[in-house]
């Protein structure tokens, strides 16, 4: 929520103008870019977690020329984050990999549903609060997720 109890709005700022338009109400934390399909031009996309029914969060994509916002997946359950893998960017956009995380493990979207991709609580991690992965579309030594955690208290 933000100030006075009321929900945030995800916002388009026309900086030139000082303009904005209201793309949402009561998103999710995180904001991801979507690559776009490697056999085309199209520029990536905005996805973010949209929590307007506090009962059934979803993931949306927003396209900065269409302005069109579409639902993509129904959230991970109580998670606001989300990155998506260059790498398995394809022509065909479902088949592209999409990660979130709930407390010390990481989920990617497959089959409509969520499936666990990793646990890290041997590393000592109590919940993944935060997630980015390296846009690079090309394999590199460099491709790495990265998250912020809670560590497990002691």
């Amino acid at each position: 929520m933000g100030n006075n109890g009321r929900a945030n709005t995800l916002q388009l700022a026309d900086t030139t103008t000082g303009t904005t338009e209201m793309i949402d109400s009561n998103p999710g934390h995180g904001l991801a870019l979507r690559p776009g399909p490697r056999s085309s031009s199209a520029r990536p996309t905005l996805t973010y977690v949209c929590k307007t029914d506090p009962a059934h969060w979803v993931v949306k994509e927003f396209d900065l020329e269409t302005k069109a916002t579409t639902v993509l997946m129904d959230a991970l359950a109580g998670s606001e984050d989300l990155a998506w893998d260059p790498m398995t960017t394809l022509p065909d956009r479902p088949a592209q990999r999409v990660f979130m995380a709930k407390g010390p493990q990481l989920f990617t979207f497959s089959n409509g549903q969520w499936a666990p991709a990793g646990s890290f609580t041997s590393a000592g991690i109590d919940r993944i609060t935060r997630l980015a992965m390296n846009p690079n579309p090309m394999p590199s030594p460099q491709d790495r997720l990265v998250f912020v955690a809670e560590p497990v208290s002691k």
